[in-house]
């Protein structure tokens, strides 16, 4: 059986994965649903920036795996919370529009 009082390692290796991620996500999410070109300063923004967010968009992955399994696979860091944030951004991204 396995023991409840497990405690949740968050470590700062994790929140900085976790928050990568979701600036990941937020790119993506607000470069399809608002027009970026409206504006000159937001369009610069997002040609300057569109390169190493998809970029990221396929390392962080790897990385999350890689560091996930130097926790031994436990479900309580937020390595798995990444993982699955990733899914769902790359799902919204092939099948969203």
């Amino acid at each position: 059986m396995m023991d409840k009082n497990i405690p949740v390692t968050i470590g700062k290796r994790g929140i900085l994965m976790f928050a990568s991620t979701f600036s990941v996500a937020l790119f993506w999410f607000f470069a399809n649903t608002i027009n970026v070109y409206e504006y000159k300063v937001v369009g610069a923004f997002f040609e300057i920036l569109w390169l190493p967010m998809m970029a990221m968009l396929a390392v962080l992955p790897l990385l999350c795996v890689v560091f996930w399994r130097s926790e031994q696979w436990h479900f309580r860091t937020l390595y798995p919370v990444c993982l699955m944030l990733h899914l769902l951004l790359i799902l919204y991204l092939v099948f969203g529009n």
